[in-house]
């Protein structure tokens, strides 16, 4: 008798651990439909709740002067050429008009100074004052010259210039500084190097921590091995950068970039800027191109920072129609990667609405 008690018992307890747990079960899911904060076991969340976010993107190593790159994501800007007038004011109300053509302000606003121009002007601080960054291309120079100490005035005004803006901006020295047909004013590796540490330290000297340096040949050069021997180090440089161009959008940017860009995989902790690129149009092969360009700098995330080229450049009586403005197709594509959230790292407001008929 005491062994079946026993088992009765025991037969007793287990029908209450199982009626508890199915019990608990029920509560558990109607609880769950009830609540829009607890995912229901499929694991499909109410409607009126977000998805979880994924993880915290790494932080990419921060420059020790200047913008910092976002983790996740890239800059866009651009150099807008005004179609009348050369005053600051062109230049402003050039790049206002663009970026109403393409949905949303730019991240960076590109302008270029030569040697004597005073800077910062009009156009950076009303860049500034409208929520853009600034890329700032200062020719800055002869090599010999900056090299012997004859323009550390001039140095030391413009490093006083740029510290009092307060902010952080792209300073892009004696780019594109390869080129044979500027090898007069650069000079040999030697002298260039040399003259940009001397730029860089009366800079520091000044108090104008604010500068981000950025050194830009072309991506030509680097194919032709005549880049390299230009670069004055990790220790000199917060941005390492690239020009680009596409002559009628048949070659992608990425392969045009591709011994920069294999050059740069040795750099790993310095973000990538293209600080100008750009595509002649022929037969509407352009805007494709542009979409390619986002697609590209996805999957090279070392990319930070790209700039286009927005004008119909003109040398040796030859001009070269880069600009998007007379496209609605090409404007479109940029308008969509400006819509992007992975090329609006700061959140800006976009439109998305379409500026070509498909």
């Amino acid at each position: 008798m005491q062994g079946r008690g026993r088992l009765i018992a025991a037969v007793m307890t287990t029908l209450i651990v199982v009626s508890v747990t199915v019990l608990a079960t029920l509560a558990t899911r109607k609880l769950a439909s009830s609540n829009p904060g607890t995912p229901l076991p499929s694991g499909t969340p109410s409607p009126s709740v977000s998805t979880t976010p994924g993880p915290t993107p790494t932080p990419f190593p921060r420059p020790a002067r200047g913008p910092h790159p976002p983790d996740r994501g890239a800059y866009l800007g651009a150099w807008v050429q005004p179609w009348m007038g050369h005053t600051a004011e062109d230049r402003i109300t050039a790049l206002t008009l663009y970026e109403g053509m393409v949905g949303r302000r730019l991240d960076v606003a590109h302008f270029f100074r030569k040697q004597d121009r005073m800077f910062p002007g009009h156009e950076e601080r009303q860049s500034i004052a409208g929520g853009r960054m600034v890329l700032i291309s200062w020719a800055g120079g002869p090599s010999a010259d900056v090299r012997s100490g004859k323009l550390d005035e001039l140095l030391r005004d413009r490093a006083r210039r740029v510290r009092d803006l307060g902010v952080p901006v792209f300073l892009r020295w004696r780019w594109e500084m390869e080129r044979p047909d500027l090898a007069s004013s650069a000079g040999p590796p030697r002298d260039y190097i040399a003259a940009w540490k001397r730029a860089r330290r009366i800079f520091a000297e000044e108090g104008a921590a604010n500068a981000g340096w950025v050194w830009c040949p072309t991506a030509y050069g680097f194919g032709l091995g005549r880049a390299q021997p230009f670069y004055p180090g990790d220790d000199q440089v917060d941005w390492i950068c690239a020009d680009a161009y596409s002559d009628e959008g048949k070659r992608p940017l990425e392969t045009a970039l591709k011994e920069f860009l294999d050059w740069a995989k040795d750099h790993p902790d310095k973000p990538i800027m293209i600080g100008e690129y750009g595509a002649t149009d022929h037969g509407g092969r352009r805007a494709a191109w542009l979409r390619e360009v986002g697609a590209m700098a996805k999957r090279r995330p070392q990319i930070k920072a790209l700039v286009y080229f927005d004008s119909n450049f003109e040398k040796n009586g030859h001009v070269w129609p880069y600009t998007l403005r007379d496209s609605p197709a090409s404007l479109d594509a940029l308008r969509g990667l400006l819509a992007d959230p992975y090329f609006n790292p700061r959140r800006l407001p976009a439109e998305r609405r379409p500026t070509a008929t498909p």
